[in-house]
């Protein structure tokens, strides 16, 4: 591992927020990164030994920095625009959302996210609450916790939707923002939203609900009945061999949330997922690379089994979701393709389970 205060280990760090900036987290990868910084694929992994370490190491610099940065600013006079202010550049709340997005898919990203939301959130809470004792303000008029919380989702949700081109109530939500912080706070007119950098084409949720908006289906649903107790159907999708029976042709699972599975099919073809959810022998979830994308893209699907039982039978739904965060021609390949891949497979799985 190179030393933490190498120049080249803080350029790798830049590199990779300009494209998570630029592209999206799913186009941050060992080579792509290698070729934005001008370094050996062997030099990024010199300094980071995997995705992850680099990522973490992205996410925690640039935290450690907004928690700095937000202490100095809540100790203002005015720590309520100072909150409206960090929520209104658009840069840092690209990024968040960036990192939001692919903590989805990574756990480890996920918690150090949540770690430092809790961590920034007590700042928050701490500045207010001072600043109601100060004044003399009613915490029942203005609850510090539920001020936090309004100013932080409004000024983020505002520049998120005018990053996608959305301006409807704008206008009308600042001027009664700045109305109730003249109120409660004093102080400079409260910062405009930022409109000068756009959210990448890759950001999942802001790019799905545009494009889910203007007919890109984000989700494939199918429910069969099935004639076997849930505890049947359960193995039957929870365990390798029930998997290899009627999925792939061979199989291995850790059934556990955030244990590896697998399948592979006798014409070469192969797949991995991390399982996301148990709940035996109700719900079952996992997360899968989607089909046709380079196999250093970050982007997956999210698969959800939930049984039902019906008398001595179970009701079986599936759902796969998030091809909506897919340009066009892979979202028409992807969605499509699963859509009749499921319709067989379930078809599979019903024959499995009835000739046994």
């Amino acid at each position: 591992m190179g030393s933490e205060n190498s120049k080249t280990r803080s350029r790798l760090l830049d590199a990779t927020e300009q494209l998570m900036l630029e592209k999206g987290y799913a186009e941050v990868g060992i080579r792509s990164l290698a070729r934005a910084a001008g370094v050996a694929p062997g030099l990024v992994l010199y300094y980071f030994r995997t995705l992850d370490d680099l990522l973490l190491a992205v996410l925690r610099r640039r935290a450690d920095e907004e928690l700095q940065r937000r202490r100095s600013g809540l100790a203002d006079r005015h720590p309520l625009r100072a909150l409206w202010d960090f929520g209104a550049r658009s840069t840092g709340t690209t990024l968040l959302m960036e990192f939001i997005a692919l903590g989805n898919h990574r756990e480890v990203i996920g918690r150090e996210i949540a770690r430092y939301a809790e961590e920034l959130r007590r700042l928050q809470l701490d500045a207010l609450t001072r600043h109601c004792a100060d004044h003399g303000l009613d915490p029942d008029e203005l609850p510090p916790l539920v001020a936090v919380v309004l100013l932080t989702s409004i000024s983020q949700g505002l520049v998120m939707e005018r990053a996608i081109g959305m301006t409807t109530g704008h206008e009308e939500t600042l001027a009664l923002v700045e109305r109730h912080m003249r109120r409660f706070d004093g102080g400079p007119t409260a910062t405009p939203l930022d409109a000068t950098h756009r959210l990448p084409y890759g950001h999942d949720q802001l790019v799905a609900a545009r494009r889910s908006a203007v007919g890109f289906p984000d989700r494939i649903e199918r429910t069969v009945e099935i004639a076997h107790p849930p505890q049947r159907v359960w193995t039957a999708i929870t365990t390798a061999e029930g998997l290899a029976a009627w999925f792939g042709h061979e199989a291995g699972i850790d059934l556990r949330p955030g244990g590896a599975a697998w399948m592979k099919w006798d014409d070469g073809a192969a797949t991995e997922m991390r399982v996301e959810r148990v709940e035996e022998p109700t719900v079952f979830g996992f997360t899968w690379r989607i089909n046709g994308l380079p196999e250093d893209d970050l982007r997956r699907t999210y698969v959800e089994f939930t049984l039902e039982p019906t008398g001595a039978g179970t009701r079986l739904t599936v759902v796969e979701s998030g091809f909506a965060q897919l340009p066009a021609d892979a979202h028409s390949a992807a969605f499509g393709g699963n859509t009749d891949g499921w319709r067989r497979e379930l078809g599979e799985l019903v024959a499995h389970l009835d000739a046994a």
